[in-house]
């Protein structure tokens, strides 16, 4: 249960934060100034389900958030910041960029030990997401945000495997005019962050151009240094969008860069966690365990829109090193990978319109993989030496049909295709050559309706199916130590169901309501092994549910108030998994915080703004058997504040701040599944603080101010 004393307390910080500027400008009658946006789907298109369409009419569930949402008066050094009361959705932050943050809709994506896994991630129109499953969001520029869109549940039907759930981040449109601007962040735990940008038009030419700068001292001390911090990082990118006209339509051209340098503090026991101080694990700092990452992607999407139909074309290419020390291993990847997508869609007829999509999508993927023995931080023999390839090909076709005045279908379908292959360039003498290939396959469709019963109120039920395969990092991992693919773990797959209600009444207050049930078969599961701490492992559970419910409510009480919040349930539990001849059917899939509820209260007068954060989180289990303690639940309250746009002649000005984890709660953000040696915890950092300014030059101030 949540605590009331907190959401009191929460309410008056707002309140007292907001009293004396409402006090000194408010107007008995005058019409409202400002341009505070409310948390509604009300005349919102989304395009994450391939066809373009307002959100309320949606047959699934999808959350859109703005770039207000996303980044007003926010630090902008974790993404967990730009993502806050989003249904369905979790994440858990490890404040460890070795790692990256644990992103989980509904379940898919719990399994991750590091990057993002059963989602479906795209930037910019780009796959974030390579053919194998893998996304990694280290290139993603915070600060250039100005659109989320989020498909809750299974979007296989439209973009294949590991689409559990389906992420769309999209950079701020440029604006009219030139927008220049400098902006720089400081806060607790050694956090910097400096960004600059340009963005704005040329003719019907669009631009966009950031470069940022991200470094994190951290929070978890050394133990081999009294005083001292592991966990630190630093990262560099480079983000810059080019639309322009082309052959009657537009062509967008999409350039990312990144690179990385970040230690790895590892997670630890409940014995070392109760120690009280944060601290790294000891093992982790002897070996130097740390990653480095250089990326760099470009993409080139061409659209054009007739009287009735669009078609596109898109192709991206990437490039990305990484070299990273894990407890027992030194790991050097070189990757490539590209795609090509090519779609087509049109509306046929007037009184009942049917919109129909088909498309074709090709993906090839290439890894070169040397493991070598971790002595103390330096590489020592060479243990695995292989080459990887995956090669994917998928047709599909979407439709959405008006059946009736106030009922429109819809139906996908698509296959998909997966080649991949291994060879193995370690084969000792007379020993056995572990090379060789899997090809694997899923047809996925989906079937969807939504029913307009009341003005302003639909109600929307949808099946679809839903598969994913292992990884290349997943399938070379084979606590046999043996090189190529582990022929023993197989894709994972399922089923799932999902009703929802959504109204709204004007731009004043609206709600969703949405139960779904997934059933799933052979769950790819994390572990690790007793030879091998440090390094994750992975086997199939035989049958799983996944069973929930998402509760969302968005208000605008006052002209100066806006109020969103969602309340997530998740019941995820094995149906049939044995582990050395013990049955585990019952357990809870670990990982998952069962209930969630996450509130956001902000309010704006003139240029001043203020907000609070208030996240409740349910104890997570941590390992497979349910034997060990689960990490306690937990709750935390974030303030910021903020003047925004602030002229200073030619220059707008804009300051803002935070202060994070205001009650100072002691808290396990992350949990590592099915660790070895009991080592399931990542801490969460203590309060902190942070101190934001933006300069814009000419033009900037037309631009809503963060």
């Amino acid at each position: 249960m949540v605590p009331t004393p907190v959401l009191l307390l929460g309410a008056g910080l707002l309140v007292s934060a907001l009293h004396p500027a409402l006090g000194a400008g408010q107007e008995t009658g005058s019409a409202r100034s400002d341009t505070l946006p409310a948390y509604t789907l009300q005349g919102v298109q989304v395009t994450v389900l391939r066809i373009p369409l307002a959100a309320v009419n949606a047959p699934r569930a999808v959350a859109v958030l703005g770039r207000p949402e996303l980044t007003r008066g926010k630090g902008g050094f974790f993404l967990h910041e730009a993502l806050e009361s989003v249904p369905g959705l979790q994440v858990q932050n490890r404040f460890n960029d070795a790692v990256g943050e644990r992103l989980s809709v509904r379940g898919f994506g719990a399994r991750a030990q590091f990057g993002v896994r059963g989602i479906r991630v795209l930037v910019d129109g780009i796959p974030a997401t390579l053919p194998d499953g893998q996304s990694t969001l280290d290139h993603l520029d915070l600060g250039s945000l100005g659109r989320v869109e989020l498909l809750r549940g299974s979007g296989a039907d439209l973009y294949g495997n590991a689409s559990g759930g389906v992420l769309k981040f999209q950079s701020r449109p440029p604006p009219a005019g030139l927008d220049l601007e400098a902006v720089g962040v400081a806060g607790s735990f050694g956090a910097r962050r400096l960004q600059v940008s340009g963005a704005g038009r040329s003719g019907e030419t669009g631009y966009l151009a950031s470069l940022s700068m991200h470094r994190f001292q951290g929070f978890r001390t050394d133990p081999s240094d009294p005083g001292g911090t592991y966990g630190a990082s630093e990262r560099l990118r480079l983000n810059a969008t080019l639309s322009t006209p082309l052959g009657g339509g537009v062509l967008s051209t999409v350039i990312n860069a990144a690179g990385l340098d970040a230690e790895n503090p590892g997670s630890l026991s409940d014995s070392l966690l109760a120690l009280g101080d944060r601290q790294a694990y000891g093992f982790n700092v002897f070996q130097r365990t740390d990653k480095q990452v250089s990326q760099g992607q470009a993409g080139l999407t061409w659209a054009r829109d007739g009287d009735r139909s669009r078609t596109e074309f898109a192709g991206w290419l990437l490039r990305r090193n990484v070299d990273s020390r894990i407890p027992n291993t030194v790991i050097d990847l070189g990757r490539y990978a590209g795609g090509l997508r090519a779609a087509r869609a049109r509306t046929l007829g007037t009184h009942r319109p049917l919109d129909i999509t088909v498309g074709v999508e090709g993906q090839l993927q290439s890894d070169d993989r040397t493991n070598r023995e971790n002595d103390g931080g330096e590489a020592g023999p060479l243990t695995l030496d292989q080459a990887e390839r995956v090669a994917t090909a998928a047709p599909f076709v979407g439709l959405e049909w008006a059946a009736a005045r106030n009922l429109v279908l819809s139906s996908a379908v698509r296959y998909d295709v997966y080649r991949l292959e291994v060879e193995d360039r370690l084969v000792p003498p007379g020993g056995p050559d572990d090379s060789g290939s899997r090809t694997l396959d899923a047809f996925t469709p989906s079937l969807g309706a939504r029913w307009e019963f009341h003005p302003g109120v639909s109600l929307y039920a949808n099946f679809s199916t839903y598969f994913e395969i292992p990884t290349t990092t997943e399938l070379a991992n084979q606590p046999s130590g043996a090189g190529g693919f582990n022929p023993d773990l197989d894709p994972a797959s399922g089923r799932s169901w999902e009703a929802g209600l959504r109204g709204a009444a004007s731009r004043t207050w609206g709600w969703e309501l949405v139960g779904f049930w997934i059933e799933g078969k052979d769950e790819l599961v994390p572990f690790e092994v007793e030879s091998d701490p440090g390094r994750t492992y992975f086997r199939n559970a035989g049958e799983s549910t996944r069973k929930g419910a998402e509760v969302t409510l968005w208000a605008a009480p006052a002209p100066w108030m806006d109020i969103r919040g969602s309340l997530t349930r998740t019941d995820a539990r094995f149906d049939r998994y044995e582990v050395d001849g013990e049955s585990l059917a019952g357990n809870r899939i670990p990982g998952l915080a069962p209930t969630l509820v996450d509130l956001v209260a902000q309010g704006q007068r003139g240029s001043f703004t203020a907000a609070v954060r208030y996240l409740w989180s349910d104890e997570v289990p941590v390992d497979d058997r349910g034997s060990a303690s689960p990490a306690p639940s937990y709750q935390l309250v974030d303030v910021r504040v903020g003047w925004d746009g602030v002229d200073l002649g030619p220059t707008s000005v804009s300051l803002y701040g935070g202060v994070t984890n205001v009650l100072d709660e002691r808290y396990v953000s992350s949990v590592v599944v099915n660790a070895f040696g009991g080592r399931y915890y990542e801490p969460g950092p203590p309060r902190g603080v942070y101190l934001g300014l933006s300069v814009r030059g000419p033009g900037g101030a037309s631009i809503p101010a963060r």
